[in-house]
């Protein structure tokens, strides 16, 4: 027994003298490039530490089929100054509040068009008096601006019409002026009375777009800072279809007021703008392609095949382009927001990377979950890239969850969504725990 405590030891030992724990300069291997006054970070594939002295631990999860409330599709989630939860579910078509101990509490709001009531609440957001603002997106050319309390309690509203950048007159098709228009699927208060708003709209029955828009309250002015567009192949009827003919955006912002956009979720590129939408630097990181794994790359076929009769039904001819690979950034709906920043401006990106530090056969590996161990192949699990806030690559975190979506970071803890063995989308609160990289070696 004592010689088992003594090979114990050992390799204790050698553990913390494999791994670096201190960061110096020296220790980050990328490059910073001045392009016409905007600096690249562009970092290496491998992070500046080998293993991560973050660690996110669950606190507790609320969801199932009869808890006394369901979860129906969760689009949009924030908290409070108490620490109270509020979820929009687009579905159920109300807001759902809970303790910061995870207890339901009550629902507010229900389908309709009077005052308190929606027919796509589909965004949410604390404002800094405590309203909490809904966005109803089913109103037509206009999005409502509905006002709470935080007792649920209605409070007013107003209409706004983001219009895109293209000039419509008013003789012209309405279905191609509500497409040119848009709905809104996306906001958060980024800074003192200024929403980040993202924009879904189809222009001139061809291109898919994307666009963010700083949206100042008192003045209920929208300003369009950042416009991404791709043809959409549905337009036609000779498709080519591949996993990147669809267009996914991530963004999130910081607690000065920055915002992060990535353009493309198969290209690691983070554009990073001021509060007053001007492009100040681009955060890149070198990466391979995670590969899909056997059963992924089965269902997409069978999903391809059965897509394919259906569109001949309709006189269209589909030829679908097989990817073996999945893109760097996860995101399997619009709706998922799969990054967030920290209270230290830390950037953290979801990515479909699989990172498992028990690997390392480090000290790591003896604090991780026994069951996130056993991956049967490479790709199965995400993995969090975690930036500072100069833009270099920190480290990596592994992190398990099935359609995680909607991630919010406010007072150490992170909130989000997810689906269960149950099927039903489950609400999840989080902490983060960091260790400074100096504890490691105690």
């Amino acid at each position: 027994m004592v010689n088992n405590y003594r090979i114990f030891y050992l390799i204790f030992i050698f553990d913390l003298i494999s791994y670096k724990t201190t960061f110096s300069q020296e220790d980050w291997h990328g490059e910073i490039i001045n392009q016409n006054g905007i600096l690249h970070i562009v970092n290496a594939e491998e992070p500046i530490y080998k293993l991560p002295n973050i660690f996110i631990e669950k606190v507790w999860e609320t969801g199932g089929e009869d808890p006394g409330f369901i979860f129906n599709n969760i689009t949009a989630i924030d908290i409070d100054k108490k620490g109270r939860v509020y979820v929009a579910d687009v579905l159920e078509k109300n807001i759902k509040v809970f303790s910061p101990s995870g207890e339901y509490l009550f629902t507010f709001g229900r389908q309709g068009q009077g005052p308190g009531e929606y027919q796509i609440p589909k965004c949410l957001t604390l404002l800094p008096n405590q309203q909490i603002l809904v966005i109803d997106v089913g109103g037509g050319l206009f999005a409502r601006f509905k006002f709470f309390d935080c007792e649920g309690n209605y409070i007013n509203e107003f209409m706004v019409e983001l219009k895109n950048s293209i000039n419509l007159k008013d003789d012209e098709n309405s279905r191609a002026y509500l497409l040119s228009l848009g709905m809104i699927s996306f906001s958060k208060l980024f800074s003192e009375n200024r929403l980040l708003l993202i924009k879904d709209s189809i222009e001139e029955m061809k291109y898919q777009v994307h666009s963010l828009w700083i949206f100042v309250l008192d003045k209920r002015q929208g300003i369009k800072i950042i416009e991404n567009k791709k043809i959409d192949p549905q337009f036609t009827n000779q498709l080519n279809q591949s996993d990147r003919d669809f267009l996914d955006t991530q963004w999130c912002h910081d607690n000065k007021g920055n915002i992060y956009f990535i353009k493309d979720i198969f290209d690691y590129t983070i554009d990073v703008y001021d509060k007053q939408g001007n492009l100040k630097k681009v955060i890149k990181r070198v990466f391979n392609f995670p590969l899909k794994t056997k059963d992924e790359y089965e269902k997409d076929r069978e999903r391809m095949n059965k897509y394919v009769e259906q569109q001949k039904g309709y006189g269209i001819t589909v030829k679908w382009e097989e990817l073996k690979y999945r893109s760097i950034i996860f995101n399997p709906f619009h709706i998922t927001r799969s990054m967030f920043c920290d209270d230290q401006n830390r950037l953290w990106i979801l990515t479909n990377e699989s990172f498992s530090p028990h690997e390392s056969k480090g000290l790591f590996s003896w604090f991780s979950d026994k069951k996130s161990q056993h991956l049967e192949e490479k790709g199965t699990r995400f993995t969090f890239d975690v930036f500072d806030e100069e833009g270099k690559f920190l480290m990596k975190i592994p992190f398990d969850a099935e359609q995680p979506r909607c991630f919010v970071y406010k007072n150490g803890s992170l909130y989000f969504a997810a689906l269960k063995e149950d099927g039903f989308p489950w609400l999840f609160k989080y902490r983060i725990i960091e260790t400074k990289q100096e504890e490691l070696n105690q």
